[in-house]
Formats: C-alpha cells, sequence, structure tokens
C-alpha cells in the first residue's frame, strides 16, 4: 500500500508538473504590436473619430493620461495627484475618464485620468499622441517587450511558470509603479522600471555625484523632453557595471532630479522585458543586442518637428553644430542631401550620433537666410 501511494504521489506531481510547463509553453497574448526596431517609445495605435494616433505604453506614470486638446471636455474630480516630470514633481488634475477602448484596455467612467497638453511628446516623438496607458490599467495584464521581435504583447496572468521569459527578479509596486531593489556601489537602490524614458539609466543626483567622482569619469550635458516638460541633465559613460546579476558595458547613465533611480528603454531593450504586476515579478532575458554600446548625441543639435518643420531646438554651446554657425530656432531644410521632412525624427538623431568624426552636410533656414554648412560629429563621452 505504501508503494502504491508513493506511485500514486509522483504520478500526481508528474501530470500537475506537466500541465503547469504545458500551460507556460502554450500561453497566448490577447493582443499584440509591432514596435519599431530601435524603439524610442512604445505605444498602441488607435482611431478615435476618424483620426490615426498613438497611446504611449508607459510603466512610469501611475495612472492614464488624455491630451487636453483632444479631450477638451472631461469632468473634474476637484483633486490632483503629484506626477514626476523633469522638473521634480508636480501636481496634475484628475478627471474622470470617458468610456473608451484602447486596444485591451477599456477605461470606464469609475476609473480617473489625467489631462494635459502633450504637445511636446508630439514634437519630440513625431507622433500624434493622444495620451498614455498607466500602471492602473497596465497592471491588468502581463506586459511583454520582446524587442529581438519587434513585438509589445499582452497577456493574462496566470499562475504557471515561465522559465522561457528568463530570469525573475522580485519586483514591488511604488503607487502602482514598478520597481526593484538593486545594489548599485555596495548600497542597496530603489529603481523605477520606465518605459516611458528613453535613457538607459538614471541615478540619483547623490549616487551619480558619488559614482562620477570615485571613478573620475567626464561628463557631458543632455536635453530631454517629456509629457511634464523639458530638462537639461548631466550624464556619464560607465564601462562596466553589475545589474541583476549581469555585467552591462558601456552604458549612458544620467542624473535623475528625483531622489529614486529608474530603469529605461535604452537598458531593457537590451532583453525580452516581462512585467508581471499582478505576481510582482519582472523576467529578463538576454538579447541579440545585449552588449550594444550606448551612444549620445554628438551634433549638439537636439531636434523637435513643429508644424511640420524640423526645428533645432536647443544648440549646444561649443559644439559642432554650434561652432558651424547654428542657433537655437533654426530650421533644418535638408540633411546629406535628403529634405528634412523625409526623415523620422529618430532617424536623424540616430544620425546625428553615428559615428565618431562623421562629416554631416546640413542645410538650414536662420532668420530669412538660407545656409548650408559642414561639420564633424564628436563624441562627448
Amino acid at each position: 500500500m505504501k508503494l502504491n501511494r508513493v506511485v500514486n504521489v509522483s504520478l500526481i506531481t508528474l501530470l500537475f508538473t506537466g500541465a503547469i510547463q504545458s500551460l507556460a509553453a502554450t500561453t497566448q497574448p490577447v493582443a499584440e504590436y509591432k514596435i519599431e526596431a530601435t524603439p524610442h517609445i512604445l505605444s498602441i495605435p488607435v482611431q478615435i473619430e476618424g483620426n490615426d494616433a498613438c497611446f504611449l505604453v508607459d510603466t512610469g506614470y501611475s495612472n492614464c493620461v488624455l491630451d487636453s486638446k483632444v479631450f477638451p471636455n472631461l469632468h473634474s474630480r476637484k483633486a490632483a495627484i503629484n506626477v514626476g516630470t523633469p522638473n521634480g514633481l508636480r501636481p496634475f488634475e484628475l478627471f474622470d475618464a470617458p468610456d473608451m477602448q484602447i486596444g485591451p484596455f477599456h477605461l470606464r467612467a469609475s476609473d480617473f485620468v489625467n489631462s494635459f497638453d502633450l504637445k511636446m511628446l508630439d514634437a519630440a516623438t513625431d507622433r500624434r499622441i493622444f495620451g498614455i496607458v498607466g500602471m492602473d490599467q497596465l497592471s491588468k495584464f502581463v506586459v511583454q517587450i520582446d524587442f529581438d521581435n519587434h513585438c509589445l504583447r499582452f497577456f493574462t496572468p496566470d499562475d504557471a511558470s515561465h522559465p522561457e521569459w528568463g530570469e525573475v527578479v522580485a519586483m514591488k509596486l511604488n503607487k502602482g509603479v514598478p520597481e526593484v531593489t538593486l545594489e548599485i556601489d555596495h548600497t542597496p537602490q530603489r529603481l523605477l522600471i520606465d518605459t516611458g524614458s528613453r535613457g538607459a539609466l538614471q541615478l540619483s543626483s547623490e549616487l551619480y555625484e558619488k559614482t562620477r567622482r570615485l571613478n573620475d569619469i567626464p561628463q557631458a550635458l543632455s536635453y530631454a523632453v517629456t509629457a511634464g516638460g523639458t530638462a537639461t541633465n548631466r550624464l556619464m559613460r560607465i564601462p562596466e557595471l553589475s545589474l541583476f546579476g549581469m555585467k552591462y558595458h558601456n552604458l549612458i547613465v544620467e542624473e535623475s532630479k528625483e531622489p529614486m533611480c529608474l530603469l529605461g528603454l535604452s537598458l531593457l531593450s537590451r532583453h525580452l522585458v516581462t512585467i508581471d504586476a499582478a505576481h510582482l515579478k519582472l523576467y529578463l532575458k538576454p538579447g541579440k543586442d545585449f552588449d550594444r554600446r550606448d551612444e549620445a548625441d554628438m551634433s549638439g543639435l537636439h531636434i523637435l518637428r513643429l508644424d511640420s518643420k524640423t526645428v533645432a531646438a536647443v544648440v549646444d554651446d561649443a559644439s559642432p553644430a554650434y561652432e558651424a554657425g547654428m542657433r537655437s530656432g533654426d530650421i533644418l531644410t535638408s540633411v546629406e542631401g535628403k529634405p528634412a521632412g523625409e526623415y523620422e525624427i529618430e532617424e536623424l538623431r540616430s544620425l546625428l550620433k553615428s559615428e565618431n568624426g562623421k562629416e554631416i552636410k546640413l542645410s538650414f533656414k536662420h532668420d530669412s537666410d538660407d545656409r548650408t554648412v559642414k561639420f564633424k560629429l564628436k563624441r562627448k563621452i
């Protein structure tokens, strides 16, 4: 009898294990979207009243945001929530959500949203952005970002194990936003997982300065545009950094205006990333670009697409573009003989950080003057 019981238990164990493995292997997404080969944003395409647009997928926001230009008549809840911006925390008013479908997400009147003008995001991304899907909606699904296959997938949470998704990292939700705790410079640090940040890693000012001084690392300045505004941040290159039990090389690290650190798309895109908020798990599996070298702008031009014009919003002092005579507000008309408007904005940014010493021919309008210049890209860090 004892032998039979052992055999029965073993059979049950095998059947149960097999069922779990089968469930993990056959998990199918409830929705799937294509992302760009080198993503600077994650988005879901939508069509509202005949207009093609998109909603950003941003794990760094605790709730959804709607563009106040597109949704001007939302009902205010007479309350506000503090939202992190490049210039620190700012209060944003809360509104009742309209009843609408955004991909797999269904907003209801019982939900609340923020609403503000997203025109700077439109200009920075050259996309028509109607809003941002935050963690109040994203946490209803398992979010998977497959950078190698250019796919954004949403799964229904389940209790199965998923070794095919990579190593598991314990995760917490901080006011709804996912975070992990990692040791950096022998000190435990809380890091927000932020798919709305295009950089690799942001360190708090104190940790940034400590790391820079300890390793005598040169630094430069960067210009950032987000939904919450614009800011100038310090950045440096760290030759090697250990995170998640993995070694990363040539990361560009930025200074954060917040007391916490932040992991952004440039670092996340080195992996298959799966965020399971329901089970507080972050899965990471190294991808084909794991050892990619980060690069920052080498021209000094920080460009936006405003009213179909490619505008130099900022030109860094003493940069190649500045020394060639370009100034803030100049309008780019052609780059390398191709009309500037025929470039995707991110394609242009990639060109302007493509190779140290590469010569760039650029035509632009300065006030009423048409000018053409050549300059060589110069790596800052």
